[in-house]
């Protein structure tokens, strides 16, 4: 496990989650702001170096 860090796209507060590195190199994952309660839809990658990387995108309900 690993933690990673994401500003929020709706209070653009930071925010830090824990990734299961075990579940493969690349990921979707939905973190909710724990100061905004907003459901964030998160990518995160797995370099060949062992870094990770982070993007978002804005998550609507339909």
């Amino acid at each position: 496990m690993e933690d990673a860090r994401y500003i929020c796209d709706s209070c653009r507060e930071e925010f830090s989650f824990p990734v299961d590195l075990s579940a493969g190199t690349t990921q979707e994952v939905l973190e909710t702001c724990p100061v905004c309660c907003h459901e964030n839809s998160i990518s995160l990658r797995m370099d060949e170096a062992g870094k990770l990387s982070v993007r978002g995108d804005l998550h609507i309900n339909g």
